[in-house]
């Protein structure tokens, strides 16, 4: 009798593991996310964010501890390619940020994100790999 509620024990113990596991593994891959982070030429920093989202890839470009109301050029490539370019003010938390929806390609997709200060021509250089 022991023997047999020892067997049982153990088989419920391993299904038990097995479907817990098997939500948080697909939880997971749905939430694989890649940031990289640094500082720009002068005061500002920057955060460079990529996460899957409908089959795409949402890439977000944040420039954080620079001068409201100063306007930046800002040009994000994807794989060397044109992504998007245009123009962001600081806002009055000293920060902007970039949204964009990409390609997810085959293999590797390589982001470079490079914002320049029109005013004082400080610039931040952020790259991810997804």
């Amino acid at each position: 009798m022991k023997k047999t509620m020892t067997i049982a024990l153990a088989a419920i113990t391993s299904l038990s593991l097995v479907l817990a596991m098997a939500p948080t593994a697909s939880a997971r891959a749905d939430t694989v996310r890649v940031a990289t982070q640094g500082h720009c030429s002068g005061q500002a920093s920057w955060k460079l964010h990529v996460a899957p989202e409908n089959g795409r890839l949402q890439v977000e470009f944040e420039v954080h501890q620079a001068t409201a109301g100063d306007r930046w050029a800002v040009r994000i490539r994807e794989n060397g390619a044109a992504l998007w370019s245009g123009s962001r003010t600081v806002q009055g938390d000293g920060s902007f940020d970039v949204k964009h929806l990409a390609r997810n390609t085959t293999g590797s997709d390589r982001f470079a994100a490079r914002p320049t200060n029109a005013s004082t021509g400080e610039v931040c250089a952020g790259k991810a790999t997804f």
